[in-house]
């Protein structure tokens, strides 16, 4: 055997060993998830960890390795392979610490805020893990050296591979079938994120999700819990007699209401609670919508979603005897994915909704007409709750007829501006619809969206939303017309995180602290948020007045002034970050 061959072999044999090690390690993340209730999550979880090490672990080795195979056999190689690991089995080891304490991994913006004691871990944990693994290669350079078989490695990478694939194929099957014992493990293990595919399943008629919703609801099975939501059971004095409307216009800035453009809205807003600093939870419908519905941070979507856990915004309608009608254009079950958030105790609810042509203006339609109908339905002694989320914003799209008005700009902005113009008609309908049937008086309408949306004016290039943490992307209107409420314009600075104790405390009459199920706090309370957490798809953005301070998913965070431009003379306020992680965490279940 050739050094190169022979160094070849010793990379992958000491990944492989890697990859063992860093397994043993995350049994302390398999604790604190708890006992599995099933034999498929036995089975998923050992595969998950051994699927997510190798892809961390052999990433690396297979570049050193290709390296080796170019430039040939260099001690260095071997010696940057040790230098790696030893660094990365420090990481892990305080990450799994870290987690066990605090439900939170360890990333940059973390880090900042460790004391000395987990500093001095990490280098105590490092020397050991730098002794050992030292030991470890020396020990498998012998036994290559004594072992010409070779055809050992083969059996290991069928087994690394083939855990990669049933783990995947595991949950994107639990993921489709709303499985919760399977999705929630993904938590708890740092920078994890397996595969979905929902749609492709969907598309191909291999899942019927509408039928296994049911089951789920049905079957309401006790798998365990990660978080804590809410801290305190709600305390409600009596039943709620008013109405409940909230319209969702897709992707609505928080600077367009116009006159011109929005010329219903800017109606309803003369006689309503307008809020002119208001910020979205997220700049993507996913977080805007689920820090709407919570009052939490969108950095608790994944675990609240992998365990269905609905809303006690939703729970208490329900308690009250609320008739509930949603609404949407969109799918709700992707990739806004509140089938299994907002919405996951609620039966009967349509997932998709159908139209002529799938076009999404077409769509805003049908669930105009299906909210007017559903309302011919109601009750007159049941109060309801309705939902309508439009749609055509977001695709700028409207009807090939409409009358719009024209605006200064580009193509993009003027079709932008006209399907808004088209959701101001649509909205216009239901208000003057609810005035007919002598129920404006007795509805808290509520008009708003679930994040702006962004056409370069940052100057930083950036463009629609999910993409930045500007205010054009989490900027959005706040109006609010409560029966008995004189018209006022609030200039304090408010969120989405503010809605759900609003709505609990005003219109359903519940006493419990809003620190109990949010982190918002009473839209009327005229206090502004010093920071505000906004997340997107992979990060999120802690939002001071004076800066932005963004956490990217690969642990790296950035600091960005108030126009949104880097600024490395900005420094971090260890206070506020401490107080974000805080709040990121309180929810989850304390060790």
């Amino acid at each position: 055997m050739n050094d190169k061959s022979h160094q070849l072999r010793l990379l992958g044999w000491f990944g492989s060993a890697l990859v063992l090690i860093f397994s043993m390690i995350s049994i302390r993340y398999v604790i604190a998830y708890g006992w599995p209730e099933d034999v498929l999550t036995w089975l998923y979880i050992p595969l998950a960890v051994i699927a997510l090490w190798s892809a961390l672990t052999f990433v690396p080795v297979a570049l050193l390795c290709a390296f080796t195979a170019v430039n040939g056999a260099r001690k260095i190689i071997v010696n940057i392979a040790w230098l790696m690991a030893t660094a990365a089995i420090g990481l892990v080891v305080l990450d799994s610490e870290l987690f066990a304490a605090n439900q939170f991994h360890l990333t940059a913006l973390t880090a900042r805020i460790l004391g000395t004691p987990s500093w001095v871990f990490l280098g105590i944990v490092t020397l050991i893990a730098g002794v050992f693994l030292r030991h470890l290669l020396a020990r498998i350079d012998r036994a290559l050296k004594n072992d010409t078989g070779g055809g050992k490695g083969k059996w290991v990478a069928t087994a690394i591979v083939g855990a990669i694939l049933v783990s995947q194929s595991i949950h994107i099957w639990a993921d489709a079938t709303y499985r919760v014992s399977i999705p929630r493990f993904t938590h708890y293990l740092p920078l994890y994120q397996p595969a979905t595919a929902v749609e492709r399943l969907v598309d191909w008629g291999l899942v019927d999700l509408d039928a296994a919703r049911r089951q789920q609801l049905n079957a309401k099975l006790d798998v365990g819990s990660s978080v804590n939501y809410p801290l305190a059971p709600l305390h409600c004095s009596k039943e709620s007699s008013l109405n409940i409307l909230l319209v969702v216009i897709d992707a609505q800035r928080g600077d367009l209401i116009d006159p011109r453009i929005t010329p219903k809205l800017d109606r309803l807003a003369s006689s309503s609670s307008v809020f002119e600093k208001h910020h979205s939870g997220g700049n993507s419908s996913k977080m805007g919508l689920f820090s709407l519905f919570y009052g939490l941070p969108g950095t608790y979507f994944e675990s609240f979603a992998a365990e269905q856990r609905s809303p006690v915004l939703i729970d208490q309608l329900q308690r009250q005897g609320y008739a509930i009608s949603i609404l949407s254009s969109a799918e709700l079950y992707r990739p806004v994915e509140l089938d299994r958030t907002a919405f996951a105790n609620l039966d009967n609810i349509r997932l998709e909704t159908p139209s002529a042509n799938g076009l999404a203006w077409e769509k805003d339609r049908v669930i105009t007409n299906d909210w007017f109908a559903f309302l011919d339905r109601q009750q007159a002694d049941q109060p309801f709750f309705g939902f309508l989320f439009y749609g055509s914003a977001n695709r700028r799209v409207f009807p090939p007829d409409l009358e719009a008005p024209s605006v200064a700009g580009d193509q993009r902005w003027q079709h932008y501006v006209n399907a808004i113009h088209y959701n101001d008609q649509l909205l216009g309908e239901v208000l003057d619809d609810l005035g007919r049937r002598n129920l404006i008086d007795s509805t808290v309408v509520i008009v708003t969206s679930d994040h702006g949306e962004e056409f370069s004016q940052s100057g930083s290039g950036f463009t629609g939303h999910g993409s930045a943490y500007t205010s054009d992307q989490l900027a959005t209107p706040m109006v609010v017309r409560w029966p008995g409420v004189d018209p006022k314009r609030y200039s304090h600075r408010t969120s989405h995180h503010d809605l759900a104790p609003t709505l609990l405390k005003r219109a359903l009459n519940c006493s419990s602290d809003a620190s109990n199920f949010s982190v918002g706090k009473d839209l009327y309370f005229e206090k502004d948020w010093d920071w505000l957490i906004a997340a997107s798809y992979s990060d999120f953005a802690i939002v001071e007045p004076s800066q932005v301070t963004i956490s990217r998913r690969g642990g790296l965070f950035e600091l960005r002034d108030a126009n949104y431009q880097v600024d490395t003379e900005l420094k971090l306020n260890p206070h506020v970050v401490t107080d974000a992680l805080a709040a990121m965490q309180r929810f989850y279940v304390q060790p």
